[in-house]
């Protein structure tokens, strides 16, 4: 874990915010080799990066093996009145 945080300290390993930045990137195959290679050693090097990998793919697994689902009305309505509140209240979408 010491030498994990010493390699983001010297910029040989990209930090956790930045690992959790390039998933979406590396899921659609756009990263570079290099990004890649240190991509892979953060998560091998950090336990909770890893974590939420697996669970991040887990999810869009689910998801596809879903298929198509259409929310009640009613949850679809809430939602909404939830997010036009928040937003007219000036929260940002990261609150």
């Amino acid at each position: 874990m010491i030498l994990h945080k010493v390699k983001i300290m010297l910029g040989l390993e990209p930090s956790c915010e930045e690992v959790n930045g390039f998933i979406v990137q590396y899921l659609d195959g756009d990263l570079d080799e290099k990004t890649r290679k240190k991509f892979w050693a953060h998560i091998g090097d950090c336990s909770t990066c890893g974590r939420f990998f697996e669970q991040y793919t887990a999810t869009i697994d689910l998801t596809r093996e879903a298929g198509d689902i259409t929310p009640p009305q009613e949850l679809v309505e809430k939602t909404l009145a939830f997010l036009r509140t928040r937003w007219a209240d000036g929260a940002s979408a990261s609150d």
